[in-house]
């Protein structure tokens, strides 16, 4: 008898509130992407084949660039002033449960912030523990901040991770680790590289579109932009 709302889509479908996993192998542009979606989220602006409902602050946990590097990106993808405004970045986090409660206190304190961008998760997650199962850490690490998640309703997590050199049958065995992170989050998405720059594979809880994997090129040193929905001929 509840009344429950439906989940909050910042940009149908490409950013849904809660925790999702975007993987790729390294220098394939998933940052990229994020730092795309990031200014496309400050102006409302077209992300992919979609568009931002509505201006949004937002974070981006930036542990894998250093600060010269990601302003220089910043700078050569040509963001409009008052989408680099709406970012804040950080360069520094503490690790595992520490960060997800600083993670919490930040969103609790600035409420205008509904975009997160985590790169990546392992400068996020605490270093296994060696005696515990792969699959139990990685289920444990993306559980945590999918709790916290829940807290704050709207909010949209995206977190960055990498792929394993073998390529699966099925895109979700791409993502390293164990199935402990897919089945603790939301939604993912693997990028693999394609001759005509990548193809994104999507899925998860809250995807919607019977389609789930799309052709996507670089427009740009610092953008891309979507081709179609991929058909899968070699």
């Amino acid at each position: 008898e509840r009344d429950i709302p439906e989940p909050v889509k910042l940009c149908d479908p490409w950013a849904t509130e809660g925790v999702n996993l975007i993987a790729s192998r390294p220098k394939l542009g998933k940052t990229t992407l994020a730092r795309q979606k990031l200014a496309a989220a400050a102006c409302a602006a077209e992300f992919l084949d979609s568009k931002f409902t509505q201006a949004v602050d937002s974070a981006f946990l930036c542990l894998e660039e250093g600060e010269l590097l990601c302003r220089l990106k910043f700078k050569l993808a040509g963001f409009p002033g008052e989408a680099l405004a709406s970012i804040q970045i950080f360069f520094d986090w503490p690790r595992g449960m520490a960060g997800i409660e600083l993670l919490h206190r930040y969103l609790t304190e600035n409420p205008g912030v509904k975009l997160v961008v985590i790169d990546s998760l392992s400068k996020f997650r605490m270093v296994p523990d060696v005696r515990q199962s792969s699959f139990m850490a990685d289920y444990e690490a993306m559980s945590a901040l999918h709790e916290m998640a829940k807290k704050h309703q709207g909010v949209c997590f995206d977190v960055i991770h990498h792929t394993r050199k073998a390529k699966g049958d099925d895109p979700i065995d791409d993502i390293s680790g164990t199935y402990g992170l897919t089945a603790a989050c939301d939604s993912y998405m693997v990028m693999r590289y394609h001759a005509d720059g990548a193809v994104l594979y999507a899925g998860g809880r809250l995807w919607t579109r019977d389609d789930s994997q799309y052709s996507i090129r670089r427009a740009g040193s610092q953008r891309w932009e979507m081709i179609g929905v991929h058909l899968d001929l070699t």
